[in-house]
């Protein structure tokens, strides 16, 4: 069913949790426990209550209360998101913004040019204070490197993403395999 090592893994594993509790004395113990419960419970006014088909929840005021408090967010959110859309067509920063962040390889140059100043500014304030050498300092010069590093990338990020072993691991994890031999 699934291309998935973890997956098969994991199903082994509860497979056997489920057999071994089949045949445990806490499942003894439960079944005695839930059988002596409802059997004290038959005619209970409170069990029908419960068990009733009719949801309560949906009947309650505080159901009422919140489907109400939820639907006057929501419509907040829609004249709030309407009125933004109407101004972003006519602005700069939206335009800006836009254009730098369209694309992986924009997104990533800008985010790596964003880490670059970031680590620079947190040199230059370190240095100011007169802790030139610092765990600090390493970390943001360690974060300008891989930085530099992404922007000499950007071109080929994509493909280095693809070509990934962790991404493929958690692709092959949610991935539904068609064919194949089966595992269970």
């Amino acid at each position: 069913m699934y291309n998935s090592y973890t997956v098969r893994i994991l199903t082994r594993f509860w497979n056997k949790v489920i057999y071994y509790y089949n045949y445990s004395f806490i499942k003894a113990v439960f079944s005695r426990l839930g059988n002596s419960i409802s059997m004290a419970s038959s005619g209970s006014v409170i069990k029908r209550i419960f068990t009733n088909k009719a949801s309560l929840i949906e009947k309650s005021l505080i159901y009422r209360f919140y489907t109400a408090v939820i639907n006057f967010i929501e419509k907040i959110s829609d004249n709030v998101r309407s009125s933004f859309n109407r101004l972003k067509e006519g602005s700069i920063l939206c335009r800006v913004v836009y254009d730098l962040t369209n694309g992986k390889e924009k997104l990533i140059t800008t985010l790596s040019v964003s880490i670059i100043g970031f680590g620079l500014a947190i040199i230059a304030t370190r240095v100011f204070r007169g802790n030139i050498i610092s765990y600090t300092n390493i970390a943001a010069l360690t974060l300008i490197i891989i930085a530099i590093f992404c922007i000499a990338l950007s071109n080929k990020s994509e493909n280095i993403i693809d070509n990934s072993y962790i991404v493929k691991l958690v692709k092959d994890i949610f991935t539904i395999d068609d064919g194949g031999d089966k595992w269970w």
